[in-house]
């Protein structure tokens, strides 16, 4: 018998409750299944028939059908359970000798598998095939794979009921030499989402993008639940983001494949290329990257413990399927090898293209202009940070740079920092997401984080693993956080939050009851440029003493330049201009005394037409 055992699972046969199958996951020793990857995990099954008395000894006799697990090969593959995580065998209720195990795939054997001839794959992986230097796609039109129950209808013969990581499947024709299935998932809710990416910069767009465990990567255009959605991604669905305006959508499925996808006007796939970079030696099996929000050509992407840039990713050559080496270049990290770079954000408030990024160890750094191949990181990790812990998500407020949040997944550990100063000072901010000041206790894992500003205050919102919560007041460790959506989205998981400071959408995906979307009311406060180049060409001096001289960049054909002053929490302070200019530089005075500007933070908003950019200015005091 096996020395060391993980998870079994038990199968009792109805017609005689006395005969019993066990199937265990065993590392390194029984019969070994690959997938099509080439990973491995080891499995026994085993009957036993009670005899007499209490069972033991000659009162109950074991038989080792090990031998008999399928390891069929292509093209539907050995019996593999991946680690335990799919496991299951059931007999059938009119039939002792039929009995089904399932792993990532289903098998029927009809006489207990006494035997190998008489076991037949029955649903799960379809047309998998191997290759010595590419893994084909797999396609399963009829029954998903990862199977974790199977269910014999008690009253109508040759009826079985699956569920899987697609959900719910019947078939009919247990018996037949090809079983048909049917999907009975119409209305049921049970997708688990990684990832949800929205347009960030287009206001009225609700298209929603989400990478969903082992269901790919699907799109929809419509916030109505009765609107299907439109696959553009296989695999596990991992990151995916828009370009600004929704040019180009980019998708990734696990370990780091990165598909740039250009889509119609009703989200069908027109082209697509593979973009993520030659030379990456490992990634996280859902492996972050972000696009840089002043600059949606440039991506940021984690390869284990270095750091990619793609300067421009429209100019990589569509209908590519190997890993790209146009305009990517590698960013020199000093982490160790063995860390995994988890978390990534970027500012689009000035100073723009900067670049924090977070480990799986907890260790934070920042990268000043990420751009230039002169930068270098430098660590900006707090002594209070929990020590080892995962770094899961990074939010950079999209109109000051400086301000930024950062969330710990891990249990029983301080979860939130904020930081006003660009990482140089930290501050617990867990507060009552906490079940002790320490994080110690009961606490949920925190996953996710997002900043929203509304015009008279700012909505911090954080997705953990009891649901959606926000705050609109930051207090340290006295931070009060509150239930966001409790009837709807509940205490579901929530794996991110996606948000678009424009008009206030909001996308929430959950690990198992689908995507969330609502709008929070913004008007009136500045947003981040959505030029295609620089509208403000300088400001000096800034900080701004009594003076300060702002230098535009009017486009030919401007109708109206506005010129603004807002304070950190998005009120309108005072007017500059508003009104028609000539095209070409032109200069406008900020007075802080004629204008009404207290000292301060604050920001400078410009708007050509529909065009608009921030500018973070300091205003000295007398």
């Amino acid at each position: 018998m096996p020395v060391e055992y993980n998870r079994i699972v038990i199968g009792v046969t109805p017609q005689n409750e006395n005969v019993v199958y066990f199937l265990g996951e065993t590392p390194g020793t029984g019969a070994l299944g690959r997938n099509f990857r080439g990973d491995s995990s080891w499995q026994h099954l085993w009957r036993y028939t009670w005899l007499s008395g209490d069972g033991s000894g000659d009162g109950g006799r074991w038989e080792d059908l090990t031998e008999n697990l399928p390891m069929l090969g292509p093209p539907h593959g050995d019996f593999f359970t991946q680690g335990s995580y799919d496991m299951l065998v059931e007999v059938d209720p009119f039939d002792s000798n039929r009995v089904v195990i399932g792993g990532t795939n289903l098998y029927r054997s009809t006489d207990g598998f006494r035997t190998s001839g008489n076991t037949r794959w029955i649903g799960g992986y379809q047309n998998t095939r191997f290759d010595s230097t590419v893994v084909v796609e797999l396609e399963y039109p009829e029954h998903h794979p990862d199977l974790h129950r199977a269910i014999f209808s008690p009253t109508r013969p040759n009826v079985l009921y699956s569920a899987s990581d697609g959900g719910v499947h019947r078939t009919d024709a247990l018996d037949a030499d090809s079983v048909a299935w049917t999907s009975l998932n119409d209305g049921y809710l049970t997708t688990q989402f990684y990832t949800v990416a929205i347009d960030r910069v287009t206001p009225g767009d609700a298209t929603i993008v989400g990478g969903m465990q082992d269901n790919g990567t699907f799109l929809t255009r419509a916030t109505s639940s009765a609107q299907p959605w439109l696959r553009v991604g296989t695999g596990d669905g991992s990151f995916a983001a828009f370009a600004d305006g929704g040019s180009s959508l980019y998708v990734s499925k696990q370990l780091g494949k990165t598909y740039r996808v250009v889509l119609d006007a009703a989200g069908n796939t027109v082209a697509s290329t593979r973009v993520d970079p030659l030379g990456v030696r490992q990634y996280l099996f859902i492996n972050p990257f972000i696009l840089d929000p002043s600059d949606s050509r440039v991506m940021y992407l984690a390869g284990k413990s270095e750091l990619w840039r793609n300067s421009d990713l429209t100019a990589i050559p569509m209908a590519s399927t190997q890993p790209a080496t146009t305009n990517w270049s590698r960013i020199t990290t000093g982490i160790a090898d063995s860390v995994y770079i988890t978390a990534l954000g970027a500012s689009k408030a000035a100073p723009s293209h900067r670049l924090y990024f977070g480990t799986s160890l907890g260790a934070l750094y920042r990268l000043d202009d990420a751009t230039l191949d002169t930068s270098t990181p430098r660590a900006i990790t707090a002594a209070a940070f929990p020590r080892d812990a995962y770094l899961s998500s990074i939010a950079v407020d999209p109109l000051n740079a400086d301000n930024v949040v950062v969330a710990f997944s891990n249990y029983q550990v301080q979860s939130l920092f904020s930081s006003t100063d660009g990482g140089a000072t930290w501050t617990p901010i867990g507060g009552n997401l906490e079940a002790t000041p320490s994080g110690a206790g009961s606490g949920p894992s925190i996953r996710t984080v997002a900043i929203l500003h509304r015009p008279n205050e700012t909505v911090w919102l954080v997705g953990t693993s009891v649901g959606l919560f926000s705050t609109t007041h930051l207090a340290g460790t006295k931070t009060e956080w509150t239930q966001e959506a409790p009837s709807s989205i509940g205490n579901t998981v929530v794996t991110m939050i996606d948000v678009r400071q424009s008009d206030g959408f909001v996308a929430v995906a959950t690990h198992g009851f689908g995507v969330w979307s609502t709008t929070i009311d913004v008007a009136g406060v500045a947003t981040p440029s959505t030029a295609g180049s620089s509208l403000i060409a300088s400001i000096a001096p800034n900080p701004i003493g009594e003076r300060a001289t702002v230098t535009l960049a009017v486009p030919e054909g401007a109708r109206r330049v506005r010129a603004r002053v807002f304070d950190t929490r998005g009120s309108l302070v005072a007017t500059v201009h508003d009104g028609p200019l000539p095209a070409g530089s032109r200069t406008l005075a900020i007075v802080p005394a004629a204008h009404g500007i207290r000292p301060g933070a604050a920001f400078l908003r410009v708007d050509v037409d529909e065009a608009t950019e921030t500018r973070s200015i300091t205003v000295l005091g007398p």
